[in-house]
């Protein structure tokens, strides 16, 4: 995560380098993921999620 330069929150993942900026109200939104390991009937899967 050091290297992508990406933070962690809770389960959440945010690049920080590419900020959505809303000037008229102060705001920057950084851009995310969110990941879940789910158990199915075949084994652990993986979902990101943008």
């Amino acid at each position: 995560m050091k290297v992508l330069k990406i933070i962690e929150m809770l389960r959440k993942i945010f690049d920080p380098s590419a900020p959505k900026l809303i000037s008229q109200h102060r705001l920057a939104i950084w851009p995310g993921y969110v990941s879940a390991v789910d158990e199915y009937g075949g084994g652990k899967m993986f979902t990101p999620t943008k």
